[in-house]
This record gives C-alpha cells, sequence and structure tokens, in this order.
C-alpha cells in the first residue's frame, strides 16, 4: 500500500510503500510487521517532520501492526533493526509540534 503527503499546490513531496507481513517476512493480510519497501521525501521537505508524518499515517492504515522494519541502502542493503510500533508513535508525537502544515 502506498501512502503520499501532497503540497499545498497538490504535488506528491513524499510517500512511503509499504505491507504488512507476517514473521517470516512474506506478505500478509493483516500482519503484525510491517515492512517499508520504499519511501521518497522532496529535498525540501526534509526537515519538516514529513517522515514522522508519513509513519503517522500509514500506522493509522494498519492499526494491527506491532513492528516495522526496512532495507538500508546506505549501508549495503542491510536489514534494520525491527522497531516496536511504540517507539514509532513516541517519534511521532515528540515531532508533531514541528510539522509543516499542508494539503493531505
Amino acid at each position: 500500500m502506498v501512502t503520499s503527503i501532497k503540497n499545498n499546490d497538490g504535488f506528491v513531496v513524499a510517500y512511503i510503500e509499504a505491507w504488512p507481513v507476517g514473521p517470516s517476512g512474506f506478505p500478509k493480510f493483516e500482519g503484525e510487521y510491517l515492512w517499508v519497501h520504499d519511501l521518497w521525501i522532496h529535498d525540501t521537505y526534509r526537515q519538516n517532520g514529513m517522515l514522522q508524518q508519513l509513519i503517522w499515517k500509514m500506522l493509522g492504515r494498519v492499526p494491527y501492526v506491532e513492528y516495522g522494519y526496512w532495507r538500508r541502502h546506505k549501508y549495503n542493503g542491510r536489514i534494520s533493526k525491527v522497531y516496536r510500533k511504540e517507539q514509532f508513535t513516541k517519534l511521532c508525537k515528540r515531532m508533531e509540534s514541528s510539522w509543516v502544515t499542508i494539503q493531505q
């Protein structure tokens, strides 16, 4: 599933593609893990809490997910550690005051 954020002119400035998977990493409807397949944020919006907004929106679409992880291309494709949903939620709550208000 893809979640995006648009600016006031209607252009996509950030998107995240992720889907729920089971413990084995295969797609599973209402899986307990969230595999983040792709993420993009426009350069001018990177410091505006855009990542946190994307995560917040994605977690709202998959409330049954308990953990999240992704591939780290910067480190030769290594898989990230598995993050708990509470860690994501805590990060989003802390950064919410710095979010830029744009069209959703």
